[in-house]
């Protein structure tokens, strides 16, 4: 692929993600991490692994640009974003959820991911 046709695929590729993230980063933005355990990881389950979806999606095609120093911009926004504004919000409440006595025990066991 050449520089020109990665920069096209890229380009395009990157509309529909960001697209797509966009509308799920907004979610993100309000995103409310809070309650039981059981109630975290059905959130996430219907909602929230979207973020992470377009998260992996967007360096998915990002890895594909042969001229990555040309968003490199929008590569540290994205970061930004998901770390800051997601991860940042999202891992301390599942730690502090899992850290509840007999948190884990109303969870059903995931034995078979076939």
């Amino acid at each position: 692929m050449t520089a020109k046709e990665g920069i096209s695929y890229f380009g395009m590729m990157m509309k529909v993600i960001l697209q797509k993230m966009w509308i799920t980063l907004i979610g993100a933005a309000h995103f409310s991490c809070s309650g039981t355990l059981p109630e975290m990881a059905a959130e996430y389950r219907e909602r929230s692994c979207h973020v992470d979806f377009c998260y992996r999606m967007f360096y998915l095609a990002y890895d594909k640009a042969e001229c990555m120093d040309k968003f490199a911009r929008l590569r540290s926004l994205v970061e930004n974003i998901y770390i800051n504004q997601y991860l940042g919000r999202l891992l301390p409440a599942w730690s502090k959820a899992v850290a509840e006595p007999g948190a884990m025990r109303t969870m059903s066991r995931q034995r078979d991911f076939g």
